[in-house]
């Protein structure tokens, strides 16, 4: 039957773009700190072809199925319209699974790129941890009754150390 040809090639297909998909996130490295902003801009600009290449495949997929609708469901049997559905819902998790890793990626290397370009100051405590005032802290507070800027408070090791074992929500710890 003309549909089974069909159904047969077309998962093939997926299979590969999913396994090069794969291949690629894994030789992705984007956790080493020596990443300039030239290789962020060049990954995503590589991550973008890539999800292009996919959409082109998709579509070539789509074309290469013949359409349920030129289909009579009195010529199918339940199996038959059973094994289209299942079909159907491969395809989907497969095309779900894919955009899913684009996003993560992508949003790990905005992330990444938000993370390199951040001037704000860092403090190391004692444990090696590093900490720094969150975007939302107000510029000045008041410490021992004077205004304080929080550029000084930084450079402060007693103070800084004051206020990390105190839990100040004015604080945000580093990881990256």
């Amino acid at each position: 039957m003309k549909t089974k040809k069909n159904k047969a090639s077309a998962p093939k297909s997926v299979d590969a773009s999913t396994e090069k998909v794969k291949s690629s996130l894994d030789n992705l490295d984007q956790d080493t700190p020596d990443n300039t902003e030239v290789d962020s801009n060049a990954l995503i600009e590589k991550l973008e072809a890539e999800n292009l290449k996919l959409q082109e495949e998709l579509e070539s997929i789509k074309e290469a199925k013949e359409p349920i609708s030129d289909l009579s469901l009195d010529d199918l049997s339940i199996e038959e319209l059973n094994a289209i559905v299942t079909d159907k819902k491969s395809e989907l998790e497969v095309i779900v699974a894919v955009v899913n890793s684009k996003n993560k990626e992508l949003d790990k290397a905005a992330l990444l790129e938000e993370e390199k370009n951040d001037q704000r100051p860092v403090f190391t405590d004692n444990r090696g941890l590093q900490f720094r005032f969150k975007k939302s802290a107000p510029k000045t507070l008041n410490i021992d009754g004077k205004a304080t800027k929080v550029e000084d408070i930084i450079k402060d090791k007693e103070v800084m150390s004051e206020l990390i074992y105190g839990n100040s929500n004015y604080l945000e710890q580093k990881h990256i």
